[in-house]
């Protein structure tokens, strides 16, 4: 699975300058992630069903598991986090990592469901990383 091709030109997608490599688990870079919306309802959006791909990053270090949609975070949570344990990976293969989770363990005021597809030749180590 080769990065996607807007990161081997423009670089989009690639990890923030302010992580250093050295003290990472695991990462990815300039890899595509698809978001599907069900049922999502948040202070001024509202989506019935939507699907967005986008390209990004994940990064799990000693302590935390962080995702950047091009450099922005959609993850980070500390490994300790029991919202963590409230995700649901089991769409996961060996070249998918898939996160799904009601976004309402996030936000109070937001509702529906959430489902993150990274897609990554490290989706198992990075969901033995999240497990360990």
């Amino acid at each position: 699975m080769s990065k996607h091709l807007f990161y081997r030109i423009f670089k989009i997608g690639k990890l923030p300058k302010n992580i250093n490599r050295d003290k990472l688990s695991v990462f990815d870079e300039g890899i595509k992630i698809v978001a599907k919306y069900k049922d999502f309802k948040s202070p001024g959006k509202s989506f019935k069903g939507k699907t967005t791909v986008l390209i990004g990053s994940i990064v799990i270090s000693k302590k935390r598991i962080t995702a950047f949609a091009y450099s922005s975070p959609i993850i980070n949570l500390k490994l300790t986090d029991d919202r963590l344990k409230k995700i649901d990976y089991s769409g996961s293969t060996d070249s998918i990592l898939s996160m799904c989770f009601d976004v309402s363990i996030f936000s109070d005021n937001s509702s529906g469901i959430v489902t993150y597809l990274f897609h990554t030749p490290k989706a198992k180590e990075f969901l033995g990383n999240i497990n360990a």
